[in-house]
């Protein structure tokens, strides 16, 4: 079994679809897994409550009020009853096959982060869960329509529940966020096994209107590079080509080779460890990018 917990916008117009639908998918999953929503914005209590998950309303957050990451995952990793747990995007429908496919990584390693590259499709419809053949009609739809994501676009982690335990004070809520590439990095850096399971599920992501970086606050963009800071800088930002191995659509694994291109991406992000530090201490640099 499998502890999932997300952090959902309000459960109003359009998120009130995608997000219910996302929500569903992963209720859908069998066995069951346990699901915790964080927050307290119309409509999460009532959400939790029609899928008989956790509803945790109070988390804690930054001055300007933005939610800290680092929280949910402390938190959700406190009350899980399971060894693993899955942090989720909650715009994100999941496959049925995600639970067989985790148990195919774990073969490999009982210490592994698996991630994955998500599909864009425009849905934003009611999805009939009573319909057994669901989750291959919105694939056929998502993939005569829509795209795979980029490869900087992770919004699917599992991994074992004690894994970020030591997450810095990270916020989440904003473009480049660097949660995400930096959990990549410290799993690796723990020995942990990174798996990519782009090839052999489909997650897909709902799409809806997005705030660009320049659209925010200076006080968003200040959180956005304390959060680079937090990390460490750049040079501890990975990404899902940095996985060690890749799980096939036939559920084969396949080490990852590494490249010319990985080793210049090395070299990069050592030099990015050693200017980092004296480039983020700059007065200008929680400036807002125009």
């Amino acid at each position: 079994m499998l502890t999932i917990f997300s952090l959902p916008k309000a459960f109003t117009g359009i998120y009130k679809i995608i997000q219910e639908n996302a929500v569903a998918s992963w209720a859908a999953l069998e066995p069951k897994p346990n699901i915790i929503l964080f927050g307290n914005d119309a409509g999460t209590k009532s959400i939790a409550q029609k899928y008989n998950s956790t509803h945790i309303p109070d988390i804690e957050c930054s001055e300007i009020g933005t939610p800290y990451v680092s929280y949910l995952f402390k938190k959700a990793a406190s009350i899980a009853k399971t060894d693993y747990i899955c942090f989720i995007n909650s715009d994100i429908i999941l496959d049925p096959n995600l639970l067989d496919v985790i148990k195919v990584a774990q073969t490999k390693s009982d210490k592994s982060l698996l991630i994955s590259k998500r599909w864009e499709t425009n849905l934003n419809t009611e999805i009939n869960f009573l319909d057994n053949n669901w989750f291959s009609k919105v694939v056929k739809i998502t993939k005569q329509t829509g795209a795979i994501g980029p490869f900087s676009a992770i919004d699917l982690f599992i991994f074992p529940k004690d894994l970020f335990a030591n997450m810095p004070q990270l916020s989440i809520g904003h473009p480049g966020a660097k949660y995400d590439n930096w959990m990549i990095y410290h799993a690796k850096a723990n020995n942990h096994k990174v798996f990519d399971l782009t090839e052999s599920i489909t997650i897909i992501h709902q799409n809806h209107p997005i705030r660009l970086f320049n659209d925010f606050s200076s006080e968003k963009a200040k959180e956005h590079m304390t959060n680079l800071k937090q990390v460490g800088g750049y040079g501890y930002c990975f990404d899902i080509y940095d996985a060690d191995f890749v799980i096939t659509k036939d559920r084969k694994i396949i080490k990852v080779n590494f490249s010319t291109a990985q080793f210049l991406k090395k070299i990069k992000r050592l030099l990015q460890r050693l200017v980092d530090p004296i480039r983020l201490k700059l007065p200008w640099i929680d400036l807002p990018i125009k």
